[in-house]
C-alpha cells in the first residue's frame, strides 16, 4: 500500500488581476482526482507571496506541488514567487524559475539546435522597428506574429496571421501597444495541429498520445489555429474539438520522438512533464512551443484534452503520476517541473485533462500514484501499452485494457 503523504498545492491567484485567463482557467488541484494522498489548496497572491509562502513551508509539507506560472510582466505569482519558494530548499514539483524564463525564442533556438524542424521566423524590438526598417528577410507570407513571451496563446487572434506587409504591420502596432517585449514573427504552417505531453520517468522520457485539433470544415488554412478564443471559448462551445491521434502509427512514433527531443533540447531536464505543440505539414513536424502550462488535472470531465490523455493512455492515470511525482523527488531532492494545466476541476474543457482520461489506463489516479509512490517501477509503463503491466516490485501483474 502506498503511504499517505501531506502535499501543498500551490496556484496562483487570479483575484485583481484582470488576466484573461482568469474566465477560462481552472485551479489545478489533484486533489480532485487522487484520494489516497492530502492534498491541501493553496492560492498565492502577487501581492502577499513572500508571507504566504513563508506560511505555507511552515505547514511542513511532504513536499510542494507548485502551479505558480506568472512571467515577468504578470501581476500575477510566478517567476518571483518561484525563486523565493527555490530559496527554501523544500522538495518540489512544479515549474521552475529558470523554465519560466525560457522565451519562445529561446525555445526556437534550442529546438533548432536540436535538428528539429521549427517555423522559420525572426525577432523585432517593437519600439527600435519602424515599417521602413522591417527586414523580413526570406520570410514567406503568410506569416503569424505573437509576443516572444507568454503562454495561452495570449494576444493571438484571427488576424494574427497575415497575408501581406500591410496587415502585418497592423498586427505588429497592437502587440506594441499591449506587450513589453520582442515581437515573434513566423511562417505560418499550413497544417494539423498536434500536442503531446512528454514525462520524465526513472528510467528515460516517455510521450504520451497525441492529441489532434479539429477545425470546422469551412474554415480556410489560415484560420485553422489556436488563438486565444479558439483555444479557450471555442474549445468549450465545440467549435473546436480534437481527439486522440489515430492516423498513420509511424507519424504518430514520429510525432512522439520528436516531441520527447524538443523538451530534452531546452535544458530543464528533472523538470518532469511538458505539453510539445506542433503542427504537421505533409510529412514534416514543425514545433512550435514546448508548454509549461498545458491544462491537466483541471476539473474531472473536462474537455481541454491534456487530462484525457493521461486518463487513457497512462497506465494509472493522474494517481500513478502524481506517486511518480514522489519517486522523482526522493532521486534528485528537489524536483522542478514544468506545468501542464491537469489537474485542474473536474468537468473542465483543456486538452490535457482529456488525453489523460481517454488514454491513459487507470488515469488521473494511477498517474498521481506513479508520481508519488517510490516503490513502483516507472519503466512498466512501456510494457502498459502492449496492454500488459509489472505494476509492483513484488511481480504482480495487471491487465490494462487501452
Amino acid at each position: 500500500m502506498t503511504d499517505t503523504m501531506k502535499i501543498g498545492v500551490l496556484v496562483s491567484s487570479y483575484d485583481e488581476t484582470n488576466s484573461p485567463f482568469a474566465e477560462f482557467d481552472e485551479y489545478q488541484n489533484p486533489g480532485i482526482y487522487v484520494k489516497t494522498h492530502e492534498f491541501h489548496l493553496r492560492v498565492v497572491t502577487k501581492k502577499n507571496a513572500k508571507e504566504q509562502i513563508d506560511r505555507i513551508v511552515e505547514e511542513g509539507f511532504d513536499y510542494i506541488w507548485n502551479f505558480l506560472w506568472g512571467l515577468p510582466d504578470d501581476n500575477i505569482a510566478g517567476i518571483d514567487e518561484v525563486k523565493y519558494l527555490e530559496s527554501k530548499n523544500v522538495p518540489m514539483l512544479g515549474a521552475s524559475s529558470k523554465y519560466l524564463l525560457l522565451t519562445k525564442l529561446d525555445q526556437k533556438n534550442a529546438i533548432a539546435s536540436a535538428g528539429l524542424k521549427t517555423p522559420k521566423g525572426i525577432a523585432i524590438k517593437g519600439d527600435e522597428v519602424s515599417l521602413p526598417q522591417l527586414d523580413l528577410g526570406d520570410l514567406q507570407f503568410p506569416l503569424i506574429s505573437k509576443p516572444a513571451v507568454g503562454c495561452g496563446s495570449e494576444f493571438l487572434t484571427e488576424q494574427s496571421v497575415c497575408s501581406n506587409l500591410t496587415k502585418l504591420w497592423t498586427q505588429i502596432e497592437i502587440l506594441k501597444s499591449k506587450v513589453n517585449c520582442e515581437i515573434l514573427i513566423e511562417e505560418f504552417i499550413d497544417g494539423q495541429e498536434v500536442a503531446c505531453i512528454v514525462l520524465e520517468t526513472r528510467n528515460g522520457n516517455i510521450a504520451l498520445e497525441p492529441l489532434i485539433y479539429e477545425f470546422p470544415d469551412n474554415y480556410p488554412s489560415t484560420k485553422r489555429f489556436l488563438d486565444f478564443q479558439k483555444k479557450f471559448a471555442g474549445v468549450e462551445t465545440g467549435e473546436v474539438k480534437y481527439k486522440i491521434f489515430d492516423g498513420d502509427a509511424s507519424l504518430k512514433k514520429n510525432i512522439q520522438e520528436t516531441a520527447i527531443k524538443a523538451y530534452e533540447s531546452l535544458g530543464v531536464l528533472g523538470s518532469g512533464y511538458a505539453r510539445v505543440d506542433i503542427r504537421i505539414r505533409g510529412s514534416d513536424l514543425y514545433v512550435l512551443e514546448i508548454n509549461h502550462t498545458p491544462a491537466f488535472f483541471a476539473k474531472i470531465g473536462n474537455t481541454y484534452g491534456d487530462d484525457f490523455t493521461i486518463e487513457s493512455t497512462f497506465p494509472g492515470g493522474h494517481e500513478r503520476l502524481g506517486n511518480q511525482s514522489k519517486t522523482q523527488t526522493m532521486k534528485i531532492g528537489v524536483l522542478i517541473n514544468p506545468t501542464p494545466a491537469f489537474f485542474a476541476k473536474i468537468g473542465n474543457t483543456y486538452g490535457d485533462d482529456f488525453t489523460i482520461e481517454s488514454t491513459f489506463p487507470g488515469g488521473h489516479e494511477r498517474l498521481v500514484e506513479e508520481i508519488i509512490t517510490s516503490k513502483r517501477r516507472f519503466d512498466v509503463i512501456l510494457q502498459a501499452y502492449k496492454e500488459i503491466a509489472n505494476v509492483y516490485e513484488d511481480q504482480i501483474l495487471i491487465k490494462n485494457d487501452i
